[in-house]
């Protein structure tokens, strides 16, 4: 697939980034479909890639021990998934699977973790979390 152009982003939380941010992120993303059942987040495993939803949906299911599932959440184009990454954390321990067939802008989650370093708006932030 073509490079998106920025004008025709319309992931929400992607949208909502500063101009200098998104521009941090531009070079990094990749247009992929997106299938019911692909599997964007496997539980306990490292977070290889971010997708920022632009069209379809996708759930969160809670696993117990049991292999009891529940979903716990779901996301569209308002937001992305694998957030765990935002937090600095590799992994998580829910699965996200597309129940919706769409699109979606991915990014290797290393390359989302530079452009955070790199962003005046996160390093400003006085949060312990931020502060690492």
């Amino acid at each position: 697939m073509a490079h998106p152009s920025l004008s025709l982003i319309r992931n929400r939380l992607l949208r909502a980034m500063s101009p200098e941010d998104l521009h941090l992120l531009h070079p990094h993303v990749e247009p992929v479909c997106l299938q019911v059942g692909d599997v964007l987040v496997v539980p306990n495993h490292p977070i290889e890639h971010v997708h920022f939803i632009e069209q379809g949906i996708a759930s969160v299911v809670a696993i117990s021990p049991g292999d009891q599932r529940i979903e716990i959440g779901n996301l569209g184009r308002e937001g992305m998934a694998g957030t765990a990454i935002l937090l600095y954390v590799d992994r998580s321990p829910h699965l996200t699977f597309v129940q919706v067939a769409g699109s979606a802008l991915r990014m290797k989650a290393s390359q989302l973790m530079t452009a955070m370093d790199a962003s005046r708006h996160y390093t400003s932030c006085s949060c312990a979390t931020c502060k690492r």
